[in-house]
């Protein structure tokens, strides 16, 4: 039975775990944390689950996909994202659909024609100078976890389609616990946790595996699904080194970094959500319900927000909860039950959110994915090679892919 190493329990070493498992093969999932899952976890507010990384399920262009076919098999029922939404500028005008001008942008985009490869910073330069559609722009990409000045232009004409998914959120459950707990059923025999793996040596015919505990093992291949950020920062020591080309790809990828806001509150304290705020790129609030209903404001702040953040966090969050006073007219803080604020930038072994196209990003994900010597393998939202990085699904797709190739 061959042996196989995977290394990293995020959304795409389970999904790659699973499905060679089930082919027959002898698989050990390595991870580094003290739990699995990577970027989905999920926390407890007065006994109420909440998911503290990805939680909706995307569908572009409302088809179904590989974690709707998960979701589906746990019996976990999801329903339509919905919610009415106002757009805000900082001129304190409101616009209850997407402004024209910003149709006007997605149309220009769509005809740009590029030499090479810019920002979206530099083409809207060339499209307006209205500061409105410099803040919108930002609010816009936050969720892409990028912003104008570090996106790419040719890949955002390319990836107009993703930006706007049918939204569904879980009913009952988180979705860290739906996916990690059909995962955990199956695989929690053939997974080492708190096993940071410090050397992976391909030099002879086999790859020895060496973890920090000073353990050594011996596999046939290796599969590496960690986030793009370890492979940036040489968490990991190849012997020999990775080819150049491969550690150029690498970085060539962006990675975000930022922050998820949950603020939970005893009183209702939006009547609709809001879009292109200053201190954050969106606030929605969701009613967790039990005996006593709990609302909870969303946001992220990615992109142009987390720079902001990581330059004075205090101050942020004390101007976010000025913002939200404002926008219900009242003193929210009287209400408050308790604020978390996510860092997945702060997390060891993941230090960041997602990846996103950087300018002259250009093949470079198809170098980072290629295999080397049919030894070592490479997985994960970064290698997603249909411009469906950023989103569970896409993770999960890397790891089928490779699958129908052993």
């Amino acid at each position: 039975m061959e042996k196989i190493a995977i290394i990293g329990a995020g959304v795409s070493g389970l999904t790659i775990g699973k499905l060679l498992l089930e082919k027959g093969y002898d698989i050990t999932i390595f991870e580094a944390r003290k739990q699995i899952g990577g970027r989905l976890k999920e926390a407890f507010v007065k006994g109420q689950a909440i998911d503290l990384g990805g939680q909706w399920l995307h569908q572009i262009d409302d088809k179904k996909n590989s974690l709707t076919d998960l979701i589906n098999t746990t019996g976990t029922v999801f329903q339509l994202e919905e919610y009415e939404e106002v757009i805000c500028d900082r001129r304190h005008d409101y616009y209850a659909d997407v402004p024209e001008i910003f149709e006007r942008f997605l149309n220009y985009m769509e005809t740009l024609e590029l030499k090479g490869d810019e920002s979206v910073f530099e083409s809207l330069r060339k499209f307006t100078d209205d500061p409105f559609m410099y803040s919108y722009i930002e609010a816009f990409l936050a969720d892409m976890a990028a912003g104008s000045r570090n996106y790419s232009s040719k890949k955002f004409k390319e990836n107009l389609a993703t930006f706007k998914p049918t939204d569904y959120a879980l009913r009952d459950k988180t979705m860290a616990n739906t996916v990690l707990e059909y995962y955990n059923n199956i695989l929690q025999n053939y997974i080492k946790v708190n096993t940071p793996v410090k050397t992976i040596s391909y030099i002879n015919d086999d790859v020895r595996i060496s973890t920090l505990k000073g353990e050594e093992y011996s596999f046939s291949k290796c599969i590496i699904s960690v986030p793009i950020s370890q492979l940036k920062t040489d968490k990991i020591n190849f012997v020999p080194p990775l080819p150049s080309e491969k550690r150029e790809a690498f970085h060539k990828i962006g990675f975000g970094k930022g922050v998820k806001v949950l603020l939970f509150f005893s009183n209702n304290i939006l009547d609709k959500s809001y879009f292109n705020l200053e201190y954050a790129p969106y606030y929605i609030q969701k009613t967790l319900k039990g005996k006593d209903p709990i609302y909870v404001i969303y946001t992220l702040l990615f992109g142009d927000y987390a720079e902001r953040y990581y330059h004075n966090p205090e101050n942020i969050k004390e101007n976010i909860f000025k913002e939200l006073s404002a926008l219900s007219n009242s003193n929210i803080k009287d209400s408050l039950i308790e604020a978390v604020y996510q860092d997945w930038s702060g997390e060891e072994y993941i230090e960041g959110t997602y990846s996103f196209p950087l300018p002259n990003e250009d093949n470079a994900r198809i170098i980072a994915a290629e295999p080397i010597d049919n030894k070592l393998f490479f997985i994960g939202e970064a290698m997603n090679l249909n411009s469906e990085y950023g989103f569970i699904h896409g993770a999960m797709d890397t790891a089928i892919s490779l699958a129908k190739k052993f």
